[in-house]
């Protein structure tokens, strides 16, 4: 199938995401949840859609209800658990080389779309590129900072970085469009790339979301029961290693006070938590309920009393969006990006006092109408972040895209060119 079918309406466009960075795991990180998102509404809007993804990221979709046409790519010889970052990064190059003699053989689409700048997802894509013809639009989330707590996180920081740098280096000679957020950290990737001879016009500033339609649908009669709930991946850059101190200062200001952990990561780093937890004596303070399904998260999310963000690098904050959407109060650390999607309608803590952390946490259970005034605010900035209008957004984009492959065969035009 080709762009002109598509262009005179004789064929559905059809496009392939390809989303490998889940390795084994199902647990759902920002990337996935925004392909899958997407994905969701264009379908509805007619394209045909295509997922290129290992066993954890098939997981995760059936568990989200997402039908479509899925190929998948073997993240493991053996395991079908992973017990540690080394089974993520195999998982990686796994996938990757598995990819050589998968992609080949694929359903010819017109669109590739890399879920991330990791080079499981990377590398497929742009042999998917070469081997179809497709038009290949590549999405970056976050520069990735090299951490300095420990040896192991500086390490593998560091190389993560040094790979990103490649991506992007790919990205400029071959990706036809690139996608990063409409933030301060998309404007420094965007600042970053063009120094490195990255054509502006193929760099385009999107939006995250939310799913508005559930979150109003998914009701709860029980009572709060959790002071404050945090969403995410269980990593060093989420603020592994300040959620224990946080919440044993919380519990020495208001006892009994109960925090709920939704999500998952690598088995090291749950092991990590617990044995923090065990050591601190708050096993009835802190409870891990693992990764959820979204309904199931929102439910938990709406018996909470606030939200908490100690991360230390972001995107975007989906969960944030989510979380306020839910009408929760949120305490985060003042991050730039947040404050170019949030503004001041949530509670920004300095990068990193644990200190000041549990001291607004505890001012916000001792006050109500604090946590109301809060949470009003931050509801009505979030109502204008709806999948639905991001998917619209991105499905024109995606039309331009193939609009340039008509009129330009060669691919000697940017796609910015076009939206001029």
């Amino acid at each position: 199938m080709y762009a002109e079918d598509f262009l005179n309406k004789k064929e559905k466009m059809k496009i392939l995401y390809v989303a490998n960075g889940n390795g084994l795991s199902s647990n759902l990180g920002g990337s996935f949840t925004r392909s899958l998102e997407i994905a969701r509404r264009l379908m509805k809007m007619g394209l045909d859609v295509h997922f290129l993804t290992t066993h954890g990221g098939h997981k995760a979709c059936q568990r989200e209800g997402l039908d479509v046409a899925y190929h998948l790519l073997p993240a493991s010889i053996l395991k079908r658990d992973e017990s540690g970052l080394l089974d993520r990064g195999l998982a990686y190059i796994i996938s990757t080389i598995s990819a050589l003699w998968v992609v080949p053989r694929l359903p010819r689409c017109d669109l590739v779309y890399s879920d991330s700048d990791y080079f499981c997802d990377v590398i497929p894509a742009l042999l998917y590129r070469k081997t179809s013809g497709a038009r290949w639009i590549a999405m970056t989330h976050h520069q990735i900072k090299v951490s300095k707590t420990r040896l192991r996180d500086f390490i593998v920081s560091s190389i993560s970085q040094h790979m990103q740098s490649f991506s992007y280096f790919l990205f400029r000679k071959y990706a036809d469009g690139v996608f990063t957020y409409k933030s301060s950290m998309g404007k420094a990737i965007t600042d970053y790339m063009i120094a490195k001879g990255m054509d502006r016009s193929k760099i385009t500033m999107v939006t995250n979301g939310i799913d508005l339609n559930l979150i109003e649908t998914v009701s709860t009669e029980e009572e709060r029961i959790f002071d404050a709930c945090f969403v995410g991946g269980l990593r060093p850059s989420k603020g592994l290693y300040d959620i224990i101190p946080i919440w044993k200062e919380v519990v020495s200001k208001k006892d009994g006070a109960v925090l709920v952990i939704i999500g998952s990561g690598a088995k090291e780093y749950e092991n990590q938590l617990l044995t923090q937890i065990q050591r601190e004596g708050l096993q009835q303070q802190i409870v891990m309920v693992g990764a959820k399904s979204h309904t199931e998260t929102i439910k938990i999310i709406k018996r909470s009393r606030t939200y908490i963000s100690p991360s230390h690098e972001e995107g975007w904050g989906i969960a944030i969006c989510e979380a306020m959407a839910c009408g929760l109060p949120v305490i985060a650390y003042d991050l730039d990006v947040y404050r170019d999607v949030f503004n001041d309608t949530y509670r920004g803590i300095s990068p990193f006092s644990i200190s000041e952390f549990a001291e607004a946490i505890a001012e916000f259970l001792a006050s109500e109408d604090l946590r109301i005034e809060t949470a009003l605010s931050g509801r009505s900035l979030i109502l204008q972040y709806d999948w639905d209008l991001v998917a619209k957004r991105e499905l024109g984009f995606f039309k331009k895209i193939l609009e340039l492959k008509s009129k330009d065969p060669g691919g000697q035009r940017s796609p910015g060119e076009i939206q001029r």
